[in-house]
């Protein structure tokens, strides 16, 4: 009967072992997916081709094909409802540190994992200064 104790105590602590890894492995793979998300918005910013108030907070998934209303004229209207809500969220904040430079941070949340978020920040040259 005690042998049978301590294997089941033993098998207990085996299975939260188990679980408390799996849940610490989701975080890890959703803080690096939140980096590279914010990585990602900060060089958009930085090269021009987005703008802090551009960014979306929401974060979507297109499919594989383009959702165009009208595949034989490319120029048609995007059809918006074929993309799916990741669950991230993104917010940008922006602050002046010099005319022409301003540091901007990029917060990458994931509501769903607890502890999988990411906040980078970057001083851009904003402004027609430094740009060519």
């Amino acid at each position: 009967m005690v042998a049978l104790s301590i294997v089941v105590i033993l098998f207990a602590g085996v299975q939260g072992a188990i679980a408390s890894a799996g849940l610490a492995s989701r975080a890890a793979a959703s803080r690096a997916q939140c980096a590279d998300l914010a990585r990602s918005v900060l060089g958009a910013i930085e090269l021009g081709l987005a703008t802090p108030e551009t960014v979306h907070e929401r974060v979507v998934d297109w499919p594989s094909e383009a959702p165009w209303t009208d595949p034989d004229e490319r120029l048609g209207a995007f059809d918006e409802s074929a993309a799916t809500d990741v669950g991230l969220r993104i917010e940008v904040e922006t602050e002046p540190i010099v005319r022409g430079v301003t540091l901007v941070t990029v917060r990458v949340v994931d509501p769903a994992t607890r502890g999988g978020n990411a906040t980078l920040s970057q001083a851009i040259v904003t402004g027609s200064a430094g740009r060519r």
